[in-house]
């Protein structure tokens, strides 16, 4: 049973990585709304403003 159980997981796992690549190589050739460089400036959305978080002692 629990053989089956780790079988289960394992073939879960692969089918979930196996549909996030095939979607992944599928829309391989669009760009827009990715905020890639192969979109230009309008349809780019804009860049997030990254700080580090303040420390207060």
């Amino acid at each position: 049973m629990q053989h089956f159980l780790v079988v289960l997981a394992v073939a879960i796992a692969a089918l979930f990585i196996g549909r996030r690549l095939w979607r992944f190589w599928r829309n391989a050739g669009t760009s827009c709304g990715c905020g890639c460089s192969g979109c230009d400036g309008a349809a780019r959305p804009p860049a997030a403003k990254k700080s580090l978080p303040m420390h207060k002692p």
